[in-house]
């Protein structure tokens, strides 16, 4: 784990908590005990985020679930927008790097997504685009050549990759093309992530902390992916749920139980709602 000396001396004020194998089950859905922690972190006063990988239209839906308000984080911190719709930062691709990363993937037959203006577009509908459809709930629109259609900075590209370990090459090569020039992450086993240079989301947890006008040091993140692993750092306290990779877990300040055994739940309950001076958190 993490050294300990992060962990936080204030009450928390904010929980920034990712989605995808963190938040959500397998079925995509958010467990009544988490919604109930969720609730009671909200009624002393503290302030729940969404920070997630997917586009924001994906994201909204949770956040209302969850009657949340203010901030979401969205495309691993390249679009923070908040529910009701105000853009507080937006970190786009750089076109000419985001054009050299699609005739990479067209020479090896990538799968990639391309987002701009918080729409999915795609070359063709294949079994890689279907999968993420299923996940982000979300149309996906076919243009044919993305190079042609591209003509603005998307907020981010993905490629799916057929599996885990390819996902892993591909991650590898676009690291040391496009190393100083595109931020290249990782996030569920297939997906491998393109933003901008430096996008994160620890960088976006810096939007939420000044939207909120708190201290880093009185965040805590929850997540579970390689994505995760600048916010589980930046916050005063990280938290990563036990069915994250070593890498993540052993970055964090702590572990919660997994995504399938209510770990964010618990992760409210042990050191949100039981801390002392919560009544500070307003």
């Amino acid at each position: 784990m993490g050294s300990l000396e992060r962990a936080v001396q204030a009450p928390i004020a904010v929980v920034a908590v990712d989605l995808d194998d963190t938040l959500l089950n397998a079925r995509l859905e958010i467990s009544p005990r988490t919604r109930r922690a969720v609730a009671a972190a909200k009624e002393r006063g503290v302030r729940v985020v969404l920070a997630t990988g997917r586009m924001y239209a994906s994201a909204r839906p949770y956040a209302l679930q969850l009657h949340l308000q203010g901030p979401i984080v969205t495309y691993n911190g390249a679009l923070v927008r908040t529910v009701r719709g105000k853009t507080l930062a937006h970190r786009p691709v750089p076109l000419d790097a985001a054009r050299e990363v699609l005739e990479a993937a067209a020479r090896e037959r990538w799968t990639t997504l391309a987002f701009v203006d918080d729409r999915l577009f795609v070359a063709d509908i294949d079994d890689g685009v279907r999968y993420y459809v299923s996940i982000a709930r979300r149309p996906a629109y076919p243009v044919g050549d993305l190079r042609r259609f591209l003509h603005s900075e998307p907020t981010k590209l993905l490629i799916v990759a057929p599996d885990g370990d390819t996902s892993s090459a591909i991650w590898q090569e676009l690291e040391a093309r496009f190393r100083g020039r595109l931020q290249i992450t990782r996030s569920k086993a297939r997906f491998v992530e393109i933003t901008r240079a430096g996008v994160s989301k620890g960088l976006a947890l810096r939007d939420v902390a000044a939207y909120y006008q708190v201290p880093l040091s009185r965040i805590m993140a929850i997540g579970d992916g390689f994505n995760d692993l600048d916010m589980i750092r930046a916050a005063g306290l990280g938290v990563a749920v036990a069915n994250s990779p070593a890498e993540v877990r052993e970055a964090a300040d702590r572990v919660t139980e997994s995504n399938e055994d209510d770990g964010v739940a618990i992760a409210i309950e042990r050191w949100v709602l039981d801390q002392p001076g919560l009544e500070m958190a307003n």
